[in-house]
């Protein structure tokens, strides 16, 4: 597997939304950059690649145009596949468009051949006034798509009139 860098000007790309790395040494780390829209939401996913080396444990990060670690600086979630001791890495871009990079490395001194999917995901409804959805049904679904994320509805009432709104888990 080609090797990626570890700094801006060496990063991998993403072709397609997918990427290949290795992890050939236990110190490894690769980069990959992240050209993210404002407002969206991405997730990373990490997986072993291939038949004869696929890495079996590996870690995630997020790091910011100079290459420092971003922890809080954005809504980000890190999750571990139990069964595959893999990670991904969600987060939402803040209102304008960023770059990011994703550093992959190989967890427990392991070394092997990856994949790194991006992943876009919608939000059912917006989180602002103006990006509302309409409240026009008895009973209106929704999902709550990330930690961190809101949804707003905006719906029309008549004065005099007394509203109760319920909020039940499905």
């Amino acid at each position: 597997m080609a090797d990626q860098g570890v700094t801006a000007k060496t990063a991998g790309k993403f072709n397609n939304d997918l990427a290949y790395g290795g992890i050939d040494y236990i110190s490894d780390v690769d980069w990959f950059e992240v050209s993210a829209e404002g407002d969206t939401l991405y997730k990373v996913i990490l997986e072993g690649y291939g038949t004869s080396d696929p890495l079996s444990d590996g870690t995630l990060r997020l790091l910011d145009k100079k290459g420092k670690e971003i922890t809080d600086e954005l809504p980000l979630t890190v999750e571990e596949n139990p069964s595959t001791g893999l990670y991904s890495l969600t987060f939402i871009n803040g209102a304008k468009a960023s770059d990011y990079f994703v550093a992959v490395a190989g967890d427990a001194n392991l070394v092997g051949n990856y994949r790194l999917t991006l992943d876009t995901i919608s939000d059912d409804y917006g989180d602002t006034a103006k990006t509302a959805g309409e409240l026009a049904a008895a009973e209106q679904a929704g999902h709550i798509d990330w930690a961190g994320d809101v949804d707003w509805f905006a719906l029309d009432v008549e004065t005099d009139t007394h509203y109760t709104i319920t909020l039940n888990s499905t």
